[in-house]
């Protein structure tokens, strides 16, 4: 366990408002997920990456490689057993967060063939002590503005009243014919 937080820290993943430690224990504790790792003939940790689910999507955080370990193949070795983790339990979808300043972490990701979702992740602490990142206002409106130019091209669903249920049994009728 220290050895993962460590190389956590190590690789820059953490943030003074973020305990690894109680997130590594949160996620070796429960059901729906866990930490995978990669260790050397050795027995040195090489690599890792939190995985779990809600049942409707997979999430990958804390994928980690040591330093020393890169450029070999680690990195998608461990998203590949990320991705089973996660398709072994009938979940059709896994998803990731990247900080927007993080381009070359981008590229790798989109090399495996993740894509942008065009949508904006929001947070709440419960706990409202420590540090905390600071609310940028405009940088939220802008990935808005992007969201919501990337659901104009990609079309809408009516969400007034019963219109999503409605347009939803609509659209299921007309795509499967007469």
């Amino acid at each position: 366990r220290d050895a993962a937080v460590a190389l956590w820290r190590d690789c820059g993943l953490t943030r003074p408002w973020n305990d690894p430690d109680a997130d590594l224990n949160r996620a070796l504790g429960a059901g729906n997920s866990t930490v995978l790792a990669a260790i050397d003939t050795s027995g040195r940790l090489q690599g890792t990456v939190m995985v779990g689910h809600d049942g409707h999507r997979g999430w990958v955080y804390y994928l980690a490689v040591d330093p020393s370990a890169r450029r070999q193949g680690l990195g998608r070795a461990l998203m590949a057993a990320a991705e089973s983790w996660v398709h072994a339990r009938g979940v059709p979808k896994l998803q990731l967060m990247v900080r927007g300043t993080n381009t070359a972490v981008v590229d790798f990701y989109t090399s495996l063939g993740y894509a942008d979702q065009h949508c904006v992740v929001l947070g709440k602490f419960f706990d409202q002590s420590g540090d905390r990142p600071p609310h940028d206002l405009e940088s939220i409106r802008a990935q808005l503005r992007t969201a919501a130019e990337a659901s104009e091209t990609l079309g809408t669903i009516p969400h007034s009243g019963d219109g999503w249920a409605a347009h939803v049994e609509q659209t299921r009728s007309s795509s499967q014919g007469p």
